[in-house]
């Protein structure tokens, strides 16, 4: 699920609220709750910046099976195995075909798949090497850049809370698999401090009863775990590799990224400091803030949307900049990162995608 923070800060090119009509259908999809999206930010006491906020990481969906049989009945549907999209045709702008070979490697010649309309849905890092590609040498598109990734950092630093706390979200606190409970920083405060986002999930919290600023009382100890967005950097980026090829002969994507960790540290100064000024808690010194697990393989941001074409490669409705029929799909479409996973966003902007293709009402 996305941050409405991102939203607000005018960093996606269209509002909020055309992007929330989906969550619930994206939410059937991969079977979790339609309110999954609409729990509010739920201030702790004593603190209207500090806030509790739930958020879900979802069982593994093999769609391939979830959506066998109605692929394999599907008159509109046709579905090509063995397969690797190698190239875009163009045309004037305008993207005429696909061209596919078998993905075994032979030397068989490549078949040509024309449509009106392409929609290219390859992930984070071949939606980005697929256009690069494919587009026009002369073409000015920032394709590859400001490719971002979430920061994980487990056990980052000890963290001591007032129960009262938990006793004041037990009520709002949801329950179920795969739900994680964070303690964050609200939208506004976060916006009007000009932080990217970040969740610190308590991870085996367990009771105490500890001396939390000069006063005994009962008490949650445990570690944080952080789950972090990182700025998107021009610098990070999907580029075509000049010395490595794939087993059709193609260039390789080579990616460039490095993490960036004055944001996460930022973040935690602000809730420390909140914590002791609302006498709710206080944190640890952080550990090795290089123990960076591998981002949650989330690729974001390497095709992203936005209004100038100078900074972004596709528009609002993901349609690539210059290229009247060509539109992308995936992560690699968010123009900003943050901290929660991605999946139920993709799916909300497929769908929005799919409404925007067929000509339907929001």
């Amino acid at each position: 699920m996305l941050e409405r923070r991102a939203f607000s800060n005018g960093e996606w090119p269209f509002a909020y609220d055309e992007l929330r009509v989906y969550y619930p259908k994206a939410a059937d999809i991969l079977s979790l709750p339609r309110e999954v999206h609409t729990h509010p930010e739920t201030p702790f006491p004593g603190s209207t910046n500090l806030v509790y906020k739930p958020y879900y990481i979802s069982s593994r969906r093999r769609f391939d099976v979830l959506f066998r049989d109605w692929l394999t009945q599907s008159t509109s549907v046709d579905v090509l195995f063995n397969h690797t999209v190698t190239n875009i045709g163009m045309n004037n702008g305008i993207a005429s075909s696909v061209s596919v070979r078998e993905s075994s490697g032979n030397r068989a010649a490549p078949a040509e798949i024309f449509g009106n309309r392409i929609a290219v849905a390859a992930g984070g890092i071949q939606n980005a090497r697929l256009l690069q590609l494919s587009l026009p040498r002369e073409s000015a598109l920032p394709v590859g850049s400001y490719f971002c990734q979430h920061p994980h950092i487990y056990n980052y630093a000890p963290i001591i809370l007032d129960e009262q706390m938990f006793q004041h979200v037990k009520g709002k606190r949801i329950s179920g698999t795969g739900i994680r409970h964070a303690v964050v920083l609200s939208s506004d405060f976060s916006n009007a401090n000009h932080l990217l986002s970040a969740t610190f999930e308590i991870h085996a919290p367990t009771p105490s009863a500890t001396n939390i600023l000069g006063r005994n009382r009962r008490s949650v100890m445990g570690i944080m775990n952080v789950r972090a967005e990182m700025p998107s950097l021009e610098q990070n980026k999907i580029a075509l590799s000049n010395t490595r090829r794939d087993l059709l002969g193609q260039p390789i994507a080579q990616v460039t990224l490095r993490f960036s960790l004055r944001g996460i540290r930022t973040v935690y100064d602000y809730v420390n400091a909140e914590l002791i000024r609302s006498g709710l808690g206080r944190l640890g010194v952080p550990g090795n803030v290089q123990n960076i697990q591998d981002g949650g393989g989330h690729m974001v941001g390497s095709t992203r949307m936005g209004n100038d074409p100078a900074v972004s490669v596709t528009d609002a409705h993901a349609r690539v900049h210059g290229v009247r029929n060509l539109y992308l799909a995936g992560s690699s479409l968010f123009p900003a990162a943050g901290a929660a996973n991605p999946t139920l966003t993709i799916l909300a902007l497929s769908l929005r995608l799919a409404n925007h293709l067929a000509g339907r009402p929001k």
